[in-house]
């Protein structure tokens, strides 16, 4: 990704080193605006979908600001790596629950968003676990479906 956005002249940009001239009418600034909003969407396109929740959370005024999205994911990710950050997104999965007016497709996304976090390490997630998060913290509200999802998977065990 850092190979693309320098060749697109947006590395830069992405990273703090070029701010936006002072004039917001010049050529030199429409250059700038230009180089930033194709950062943005390159960033955002370059990402799998679960992954792209992490840009999405970024508030209003910052969610088109490919500097602030770059930043938001090293931070995000970086915390992979250390055993501390990996504890506290594991942590993180297992106390998580799906909030009033959260839709079961966004509180999917969230705990698919923590597993790939932790994919490929000690602390990876499996899709057993997952489901048998999802089936534990799901409202009450979705008690048939549990209960339908709980038979059927019982049914296909040897």
């Amino acid at each position: 990704m850092r190979a693309v956005l320098t060749a697109e002249g947006a590395f830069k940009v992405v990273t703090w080193k070029e701010t936006p001239p002072n004039s917001e009418t010049s050529a030199a600034s429409r250059d700038f605006y230009r180089r930033a909003d194709r950062a943005a969407l390159m960033i955002y396109l370059s990402v799998e979908p679960t992954i792209r929740t992490v840009i999405s959370s970024l508030p209003e005024n910052e969610i088109d600001d490919p500097a602030r999205a770059w930043e938001r994911l090293r931070q995000k990710y970086k915390s992979a790596s250390q055993i501390s950050g990996r504890n506290h997104t594991f942590n993180q999965f297992h106390t998580s629950t799906m909030k009033p007016g959260t839709s079961v497709a966004e509180y999917i996304s969230c705990l698919l968003a923590i597993r790939q976090e932790l994919a490929g390490t000690e602390e990876a997630i499996s899709d057993t676990t997952v489901v048998c998060h999802l089936l534990r913290t799901i409202p009450e509200s979705f008690a048939i479906t549990v209960g339908v999802l709980k038979n059927k998977l019982r049914r296909r065990k040897p």
